[in-house]
């Protein structure tokens, strides 16, 4: 909070929370889903809102597509757009560790 003046307080918005957690932890997490073809509205509204007052823009048409997409590191920015592209992606990464193939879930429809 802010003190803008002799106790009147407003929320202080470029604090971490709203500035860092929201695009690379509600944001990474709602490309994740994404990808995994998981609706997250409660997430989705609290993106929604942050950009409002961060005057930023992730989620455009309920996709993320907004302009301030590109420098976060989600999965959409390295060209990966399904669930078997992910698995592959990090399957590769885990096989540098000595780690076997990482198997697809099986996702209720």
């Amino acid at each position: 909070m802010l003190e803008v003046r002799p106790g009147k307080f407003v929320p202080n918005f470029g604090y971490r929370y709203l500035s860092e957690d929201v695009p690379f932890g509600l944001v990474a997490t709602h490309a994740l889903a994404e990808i995994a073809d998981v609706k997250t509205p409660t997430i989705d509204e609290v993106i929604t809102w942050t950009q409002s007052v961060l005057k930023t823009n992730y989620i455009a048409g309920g996709r993320l597509q907004g302009a301030d997409t590109g420098d976060l590191r989600i999965p959409q920015n390295y060209g990966i757009t399904t669930l078997s592209e992910l698995i592959d992606w990090y399957s590769q990464r885990a096989a540098t560790f000595g780690v076997s193939r990482l198997r697809e879930p099986a996702i209720p429809r």
